[in-house]
């Protein structure tokens, strides 16, 4: 079988092992592509003139010929592994990946993968992609969910790879982000390159491979604080490694769950990676004027982030008249129950927030023992978290309560000792 690739201008003088890479498949190495060129399977279409060499230079507008050679049976093992069958055909599907597993096991990487489940639940998957890839036309990240096209024969693969290659694909994700975009709707338009020190990431440079990302913004959930999440719809023109989540960082909005470009992805890892690939629509290869359509629905991951985002910086209000002592305070705010997130404001009306079952640890330590204005009692803060606010209540009212104490202790000696001097 023979696949024939035309050159670009953005490929012009571009080294052929390279231009193949990029053109011949969406998940091609370029290792499998210099294999190719070392046994003479690429030639120039017009001229019939075989490449043997991987710095061969290409120019614009030659047509070049890939023939296609079966490959050995592979050596990968196959693994039973559910993988739901979104739309199958006699040379090609579209299937559920599921988050965690990656498509294809990389150097030094022998974990299973998604290729060992293709193995054992189908019979003859396309070789285009190498010995390690069999199936794999386009991939997802590990940690990401969604629609996935996979090849069961050459012919299929090749098609599907040109049309990826022409961007006839349209592939559209869904993300929960950090803070929300200053426009609600945009184009990402930054190259995209191996990052410089920490090869696992990638990174906006100079140098890098042109990258496009269109996203809108559907909803914006503010909290009391002012800590924003968004969720965005996003397509992607170019298919980058990790784009998605290099673009929204670079914009100031990582994606939740992320790892690798997110440093608060740990307070989210119940929840994984929040990026989701719902949707891809691409002409059918073989039945002119036909359309695949496929999606999928959110995972119910998103839905229970969704409701449990807004319980991590909001809070039911209850508004309580001003007080002048604070232990008075507290006492009003114990007989409205227990496990309750209330507001109240000082006399000079700033807003402050508390719980109800943190107040009745305060007021145990506190009572009988000092009594405070309102105004000065700067502990209640809308800028910290919920936990910091425990904290700071428990461990500022028992530092304050201890220091009074010492002075009173002070007090108490100095004065006896005074008197008993007269």
């Amino acid at each position: 079988m023979q696949i024939f690739v035309t050159v670009s201008e953005e490929y012009d003088q571009s080294r052929i092992d390279v231009f193949l890479k990029e053109n011949a498949g969406e998940d091609l190495s370029r290792s499998t592509v210099q294999k190719w060129i070392d046994s003479g399977f690429v030639s120039n279409a017009s001229t019939e003139e075989i490449i043997g060499k991987n710095g061969h230079r290409v120019s614009k507008d030659e047509r070049y010929s890939i023939q296609i050679v079966s490959k050995a049976a592979s050596r990968l093992e196959p693994i039973p592994m559910d993988i739901p069958i979104l739309y199958e055909e006699e040379e090609f599907m579209i299937i559920h990946k599921k988050p965690g597993i990656a498509c294809h096991s990389g150097p030094g990487d022998d974990q299973p993968s998604l290729v060992n489940g293709l193995l054992h639940q189908f019979k003859s998957l396309s070789s285009v992609g190498g010995e390690r890839r069999p199936g794999i036309v386009h991939r997802l990240d590990k940690p990401t969910e969604g629609v996935l096209v996979i090849a069961k024969s050459d012919r299929a693969h090749a098609s599907l790879s040109k049309l990826f290659q022409d961007r006839l694909v349209d592939k559209t994700y869904y993300a929960w982000v950090l803070q929300a975009p200053v426009e609600a709707e945009g184009k990402i338009r930054l190259p995209i390159g191996r990052h410089p020190v920490d090869r696992i990431k990638m990174c906006v440079r100079e140098d890098g491979r042109d990258a496009i990302t269109n996203y809108k913004t559907e909803k914006i959930i503010q909290t009391q604080t002012g800590r924003k999440y968004s969720f965005l719809t996003v397509g992607i023109e170019t298919g980058r490694t990790h784009q998605i989540r290099v673009h929204l960082q670079k914009l100031g909005c990582p994606v939740v769950g992320d790892s690798l470009y997110s440093r608060s992805a740990k307070d989210y890892a119940q929840f994984g990676l929040l990026l989701f690939a719902g949707r891809i629509v691409f002409p059918h290869p073989f039945v002119p004027g036909k359309q695949i359509d496929v999606s999928l629905d959110l995972p119910e991951r998103f839905r229970i982030f969704e409701k449990k985002c807004v319980s991590y910086y909001e809070w039911d209000e209850i508004l309580i008249p001003p007080t002048d002592s604070f232990s008075n305070f507290l006492s009003t705010l114990s007989l409205l129950g227990k496990d309750r997130i209330v507001s109240f404001r000082s006399r000079y009306q700033q807003r402050r927030f508390v719980s109800l079952s943190v107040c009745e640890r305060i007021l145990d330590l506190s009572r009988n023992s000092f009594r405070m204005d309102l105004s000065s009692f700067q502990l209640f803060f809308s800028g910290c978290s919920f936990f910091h606010r425990r904290l700071l209540l428990y461990f500022g009212c028992f530092g304050f309560t201890c220091l009074f104490r010492f002075f009173r202790f002070c007090h108490y000696f100095l004065f006896s000792k005074y008197f008993r001097a007269q």
